[in-house]
């Protein structure tokens, strides 16, 4: 969900070839944001505030980056952490990770004639 996600992969028309096709997939939903309505984007907001602040602050206190590069390993580290690890309080995760969630949404799903790809 985004107010608007084709902003997100710039100005290549390659790489907004590849997100239009993804948005084909069965399992893929597209959600935009309502005009004027920012509580919508909520779940996006928090993510952010999270990964600034748990994350980015802590990252740029501790190393000083040379590259991109190296920041991305970090961040891909901290992203595993944050899906595979780390309880989340919020609505409906009663102390799951992102995955133990998605995985139980997979089998839900699974078990109603539904079919859940990984892409």
């Amino acid at each position: 969900m985004s107010a608007f996600p084709v902003s997100f992969i710039g100005k290549s028309p390659r790489l907004e070839l590849h997100f239009r096709r993804g948005l084909c997939y069965p399992v893929t939903m597209r959600r935009t944001t309502a005009a004027r309505h920012p509580q919508t984007n909520g779940i996006c907001e928090r993510f952010h505030k999270t990964i600034l602040h748990e994350f980015y602050q802590v990252a740029f206190r501790r190393k000083k980056y040379k590259s991109l590069d190296e920041l991305q390993g970090d961040l891909d580290e901290w992203l595993e952490y944050y899906n595979n690890e780390r309880t989340h309080q919020g609505k409906m995760c009663c102390g799951r990770t992102p995955m133990q969630i998605f995985l139980d949404g997979k089998k839900n799903l699974g078990g109603k004639g539904r079919t859940v790809e990984f892409i």
